[in-house]
């Protein structure tokens, strides 16, 4: 018996999901905070707004619902169970829905995929990445350095609020990291791995010039004072921040370039060189254009826009799989010897004779492709994209995230699309 967790392939309300796929019995409205303990078997009228989740529930639709009951006595045992019952069947019909959906578009079992970015990647291999791709599969040292350039969005709250009288403006880039899976070039071959500054290598200096070429590079930066420091590192408590001053770190080869314009200097330690290639023009190309021709409450929608965000993290995962084992009681210790205590994960669980363990173990080649440096590669590029809004003397940030600014004034109309990918979409104008 395989146990799926519906969250991790269909990362949205059900509500939601009903809507996108078109279900007919869709997922209803109950007054959660209405059941306790002392009137599991109530019957009378239907409790009141206040008990519904006002966030989730409009007050037309607790209206409809109300009206639904015609002035009948409402029983909470028998809306409780056609509640949860209606949930199963409306989830039944999304998933067989999507399933279908993703089989005639792409020819691909969704049965064979357990989270989102396992079917992205499946539709990557199979349609768009080409046979001639050869991606190195990246473990051991080389995940462990190159891992450390991986960060996430920059999310930063320069000034907390406006003047009564200023309006600002608040956009977003139309699928930020799509657009730059398209736009750019990754990392491919590795080339090499060097100790010592490259520049001054003879014999290694031109695969740093060659412009076809990325690099992962641990350098010893000095950061500039400026409004908005853009170079990540982890603090000594874990947190991403963007310092100023002396650090010491790993970067991607793009990113260093790009902090140089503000005055950013570094001296590169080690790192590793990668030729470069366009790998994922086809498979966003693809599903941009089915996301734009879409309805925005389509399936087709959902789908375009969840796959293309999807696929960049399945190569940045770590290279190990948790998995379980119930076996003997009198096998314990013989088990932990040869599974090795530090790769147990929490407690070891009894359950009668036998127990439970769970434990950690390197994943094998076969059943993934771990390619971290593209993962990484993929966030940098975008806030690459997001820096030409910081420190820009034409416009004062007062926020911004891995792709929304909130700015003082609209942006030029160039820059400003509601459909196209890489272009800005205003959301909100905030007063």
């Amino acid at each position: 018996m395989n146990l799926r967790d519906s969250m991790l392939l269909l990362p949205n309300s059900l509500a939601k999901l009903c809507k996108s796929f078109h279900v007919d019995n869709p997922k209803d409205i109950f007054p959660h905070e209405f059941v306790s303990p002392n009137n599991l078997n109530y019957v009378g009228s239907v409790p009141s707004y206040e008990y519904f989740d006002n966030k989730k529930v409009s007050l037309n639709e607790y209206n409809e619902y109300v009206a639904r009951f015609n002035n009948q006595p409402w029983s909470l045992k028998a809306e409780a169970i056609k509640y949860c019952g209606l949930d199963c069947t409306s989830l039944y019909s999304v998933i067989s829905n999507f399933s279908i959906h993703i089989f005639e578009i792409f020819q691909i079992n969704i049965i064979k995929c357990p989270t989102l970015p396992s079917l992205a990647f499946r539709i990557y291999r199979t349609h768009y990445m080409g046979k001639d791709l050869k991606l190195p599969i990246l473990v051991n040292g080389v995940f462990e350095d190159i891992s450390k350039s991986y960060f996430g969005g920059h999310v930063d709250m320069y000034i907390p609020e406006n003047k009564e009288s200023e309006k600002l403006y608040w956009y977003d880039v139309n699928s930020l990291y799509p657009n730059e899976m398209k736009a750019n070039k990754y990392p491919v071959s590795l080339l090499g791995h060097f100790k010592g500054n490259i520049t001054t290598k003879s014999e290694y200096v031109s695969l740093y010039q060659n412009t076809d070429n990325v690099g992962f590079y641990k350098v010893n930066l000095v950061a500039p004072s400026i409004i908005h420091p853009i170079l990540p590192t982890k603090s000594a408590t874990g947190r991403t921040i963007f310092p100023e001053g002396s650090i010491t770190g790993w970067y991607y080869s793009e990113e260093l370039k790009n902090a140089e314009k503000l005055g950013y200097k570094y001296t590169i330690l080690e790192g590793y060189i990668f030729s470069s290639k366009n790998i994922f023009d086809e498979f966003v190309i693809k599903l941009s254009e089915m996301k734009e021709s879409a309805n925005k409450n389509s399936a087709e929608y959902l789908i375009a826009k969840l796959l293309m965000n999807s696929l960049y993290g399945k190569f940045g995962m770590r290279p190990i799989n948790t998995e379980h084992s119930y076996i003997n009681k009198n096998k314990v210790d013989e088990f932990i010897d040869r599974i090795g205590i530090d790769n147990i994960l929490g407690n070891i669980v009894p359950i009668g004779d036998k127990v439970l363990i769970s434990y950690q173990v390197p994943f094998e080649n076969r059943y993934i492709k771990i390619n971290v440096a593209i993962a990484s590669a993929v966030t940098a590029n975008a806030r690459i994209h997001m820096s030409q809004f910081k420190n820009n003397p034409d416009i004062t940030l007062y926020y911004s995230d891995t792709d929304s600014i909130v700015i003082n004034k609209p942006l030029l109309p160039n820059l400003v699309h509601d459909k196209k990918i890489g272009y800005m979409k205003l959301e909100k104008i905030l007063s």
